[in-house]
């Protein structure tokens, strides 16, 4: 599903209009969806009494909508006006409908002691007031009348966006209200995607308007519907030549279980051949967990070309995962960078080590993926954490135009960017993978992807799906708290049995 910004979504309504789809069947289409949503979505609460917030713009229309069709099925509905009449024509001719029903309109301001009244009594508050054309703050009166419903702890469903979220980079406005979910309007929109207003949304459902969507690249929520194509049942005329193989430079000293799990992903994840090249020390350890690995071990007095050399005997490599923010880790991928002609995914001390080195990865002509955590996203860009976390997009887009590579931004709501323009985000996952390692699964998966032959944008994006889904499936059986790594692991084989297609 494609995600837009509140221009976008313009221009698309728009040319919509333009190919006799008005705007008023447009907001008919919005209020008609997103009253069917509350009603498989919440059926306890519109069985009860509904209260319709309603601004004086289209968004207001859509909740006049929301408020007729709800009526039209027998449900007790009320409509408080929050900022006065309604003033775009759409939205004054879905006032004209609703005056065919029996619904009780008042005007919050000069009611508020009715419409307190009101919104006590309860059980489905509609947040038609702003949705995309918000920005600033809040006006006081607004503000007064969200604090008082969030002090309640109401079920509050929003249309298109909580009133009070600014559409194209999620920032929050105080007292803006904390929706248990959010009808999304013919596609994503990025605060959507991004916190904080991602926390405020709730759940997200998109609804068809009937507006057609235009043949273009546009940034996508990663999905089943993306990722399912690839992952078809293989034949049963194959060898392990016909999944490739995948070579890993990682693990160290005290970091054997990086290694492991990097091993153990990128084994699960299908890729016929794991070919880990580690050192003399994590040997033993690494190969007893993963025995299905064919080593090659080298000494400390190994020469970096020659460790180069044997991580180029693959159709893709992976350096990082606990392999020590070293000089050596530095040569070796420097080595790579000018001669290895096969994918390259270059993670955590890989990062690390080539981070005052990076400039050199526009050298390379062969397909690059970087999966930095906001951290070392800030160490690569000279910035802070902080700078990173509140513009995601921005700095992945702009990192991987500038040095020609796949960024992987991880964190909640992953970040995929590649040179050519194309992002992607993923909801998948939740914070039961927030613990170490959890970082060395998802870079050996994208390498087994990577050496199967996947693109590296789209195989980048496959793995981060994967990862998240795999870990909500986790979670179920063990909990956020009590899940690891491993399981994540452990769980990717059912993962693949439920979506392996004929």
């Amino acid at each position: 599903m494609v995600i837009l910004t509140a221009q976008q979504m313009k221009q698309a309504e728009k040319t919509a209009s333009q190919r006799e789809l008005s705007y008023l069947q447009m907001m008919d289409n919005a209020g008609s969806r997103a009253a069917s949503q509350m009603i498989k979505e919440f059926p306890q609460q519109v069985e009860g009494k509904t209260v319709v917030l309603c601004g004086n713009g289209n968004n207001g229309g859509d909740g006049l909508v929301v408020a007729r069709r709800l009526v039209q099925k027998g449900y007790s509905v009320s409509v408080l006006l929050v900022n006065g009449a309604p003033q775009t024509v759409s939205a004054m001719e879905m006032e004209s409908k609703l005056k065919e029903y029996a619904v009780s309109v008042v005007d919050a301001q000069s009611q508020w002691s009715f419409a307190k009244k009101m919104l006590e009594e309860s059980t489905l508050i509609v947040d038609g007031v702003f949705g995309t054309g918000f920005h600033g703050q809040l006006p006081s009166h607004i503000r007064e009348m969200f604090s008082y419903i969030n002090r309640m702890n109401k079920t509050v469903v929003a249309l298109d966006l909580p009133s009070g979220v600014t559409a194209d980079d999620g920032k929050v406005a105080n007292d803006t209200l904390h929706c248990a979910a959010t009808v999304a309007f013919h596609a994503y929109k990025y605060a959507h995607l991004l916190y904080p207003a991602r926390e405020l949304c709730g759940t997200v459902t998109v609804a068809d308007i009937g507006i057609p969507f235009e043949e273009e690249a546009f940034p996508f929520v990663v999905d089943l519907n993306f990722v399912a194509p690839f992952l078809k049942r293989p034949s049963d005329n194959t060898h392990k030549g016909t999944f490739g193989t995948a070579t890993l430079m990682v693990g160290s000293y005290g970091m054997a279980g990086a290694a492991t799990f990097a091993v153990q992903s990128c084994l699960r994840c299908g890729v016929g051949l794991a070919k880990p090249i580690l050192s003399e020390d994590v040997y033993p350890l690494v190969a007893s967990a993963a025995p299905e690995g064919v080593y090659q071990v080298y000494s400390k007095i190994e020469s970096a070309g020659k460790v180069a050399e044997l991580c180029k005997q693959g159709n893709a490599c992976l350096v990082g995962c606990g392999s020590g923010k070293t000089p050596f880790v530095r040569d070796v991928l420097l080595e790579l960078i000018n001669t290895c002609s096969a994918p390259l995914v270059i993670d955590a001390d890989g990062i690390n080590s080539l981070c005052s080195h990076i400039h050199r990865v526009k050298e390379r002509t062969a397909q690059t993926v970087l999966t930095p955590h906001p951290g070392e996203m800030a160490r690569l860009i000279g910035k802070s954490v902080e700078y990173v976390q509140e513009n995601r997009i921005q700095v992945a887009s702009a990192f991987a135009r500038e040095y020609g590579v796949v960024v992987v931004l991880k964190g909640a709501g992953t970040v995929i960017a590649d040179p050519f323009g194309h992002l992607a985000i993923s909801l998948a996952g939740n914070s039961g993978l927030s613990k170490g390692g959890s970082g060395d699964v998802l870079a050996g998966m994208i390498t087994s992807f990577l050496a199967q032959g996947i693109p590296a944008f789209e195989g980048a994006c496959i793995g981060v799906w994967l990862h998240g889904r795999a870990g909500e499936m986790a979670s179920k059986n063990l909990s956020r708290r009590g899940m690891l790594p491993t399981d994540v692991i452990n769980t990717l084989p059912l993962l693949f049995s439920e979506m392996e297609t004929e």
